[in-house]
């Protein structure tokens, strides 16, 4: 057809500019959400997990006045949504802008610039059986005056209770 047609490598769906010839993806945003529920921030995580978007941990900030900004342990969530391409599922609608409040003060101190992740073991299984199989992660992190925390926590579907990991304080019986 003569158009150029570029593709993630994610294997999200084809993204072609209908003027032809320019590759969209990522190039063009929509505001879904005006003013969100939660304190606007930085050095916070945003994961997908089990059809999720999630939010949380950073600091706050006002730039006008240097003493404020707090530091967050908030968890917020999108609800689940089942158009999922990266494990076979699609048609179906995501809206992200309902957020709800998973957590106001999640067991973990409230921390910035941290290194998080989420994991999804759902290799060569039907999209069904993987919603409820991921776990998050909160790894190391900022805390108050800018100290090292050297901690990993982590939390597995339905994301409402964490525990903390790789510490000699966590209790055996958590890992088995």
């Amino acid at each position: 057809t003569g158009e150029q047609i570029s593709r993630d490598p994610a294997g999200c769906a084809p993204q072609t500019d209908p003027r032809g010839g320019v590759p969209t993806f990522g190039q063009e945003w929509e505001l879904v959400v005006a003013a969100a529920p939660w304190r606007g921030r930085g050095g916070h995580a945003v994961v997908v997990a089990s059809g999720r978007i999630f939010l949380y941990g950073g600091r706050g900030g006002d730039l006008r006045n240097a003493d404020s900004n707090p530091l967050f342990n908030d968890v917020w969530a999108t609800p689940q949504c089942m158009d999922l391409p990266a494990v076979g599922i699609v048609g179906q609608n995501c809206d992200a802008s309902e957020w709800t409040m998973v957590s106001e003060n999640a067991p973990w101190s409230a921390r910035s610039d941290f290194a998080y992740a989420a994991l999804e073991p759902c290799h060569d299984e039907p999209p069904e059986n993987c919603l409820d199989n991921s776990t998050i992660y909160v790894v190391n992190g900022l805390g108050a005056d800018n100290t090292v925390i050297a901690e990993v926590w982590e939390s597995e579907y339905p994301f409402t209770e964490w525990t903390m990991d790789y510490s000699n304080e966590t209790i055996h019986k958590l890992y088995v």
